[in-house]
């Protein structure tokens, strides 16, 4: 593949881009609750509508294909908990795709902290295109893996319970997801759980490319 040229945009486009990057720039967290991030959701809609949609193949595998740092998800809204309760972090998703002609793979890896426990955690999944909108995905989790840095003080079991309540249960387990890829340049995407997904449809995702979040942010 060559270099990925985006598709023309223009000034609506590229304003409603600045927007959103200065929405993410002022917000302390990745995960935020739906109520609590308006401003954020609001920009991705008016995004979305800016933006010429795709009709290459080709140009959609090479938007896709890469590693993405998480930059933006809705998530629930944490019930009030005990101050001494020990919360867990956090402190990337890194989402790794490839894609050939449409057929590929999907990894979601978290990287997490809770109390003295630190690891990853790995969905691993499938991704094939479909014919109509060639844009749309579906998802097939193929396995789940937890990948902690040393001995475990917790069980796993526990671990993996609590993953997936602190994370878009989407992302801890995208199985039967469609994925509407619905903004790409070569630096940001914005994928979107279409209808027909088993969960969360309609949840907005935006990712940067790995290494590129930080210049894209500042």
């Amino acid at each position: 593949h060559g270099v990925m040229t985006s598709p023309h945009i223009g000034d609506k486009t590229n304003l409603a881009r600045t927007r959103l990057v200065t929405e993410m720039r002022g917000s302390n967290n990745v995960l935020q609750p739906l109520e609590e991030a308006t401003e954020i959701v609001n920009a991705i809609v008016e995004l979305e509508r800016c933006f010429i949609h795709f009709t290459s193949g080709d140009f959609i595998d090479m938007a896709l294909t890469g590693e993405w740092s998480l930059n933006f998800a809705a998530c629930r809204k944490k019930a009030v908990q005990d101050q001494e309760e020990e919360i867990m972090k956090i402190n990337e998703i890194v989402q790794t795709v490839c894609l050939d002609q449409g057929q590929g793979s999907l990894v979601n890896c978290i990287s997490w902290q809770w109390g003295q426990d630190v690891g990853q955690f790995e969905a691993r999944c499938t991704l094939q295109a479909l014919e109509e909108p060639r844009s749309r995905f579906l998802v097939t989790l193929q396995d789940h893996r937890l990948l902690p840095a040393s001995k475990l003080n917790l069980s796993p079991a526990t671990i993996v319970n609590q993953l997936a309540l602190t994370i878009p249960f989407e992302l801890f387990d995208p199985d039967g997801s469609l994925l509407d890829l619905v903004y790409a340049d070569p630096m940001l995407r914005i994928s979107r759980q279409a209808p027909g997904s088993r969960r969360a449809v309609g949840a907005a995702h935006v990712w940067s490319r790995l290494n590129q979040n930080d210049s894209l942010l500042q």
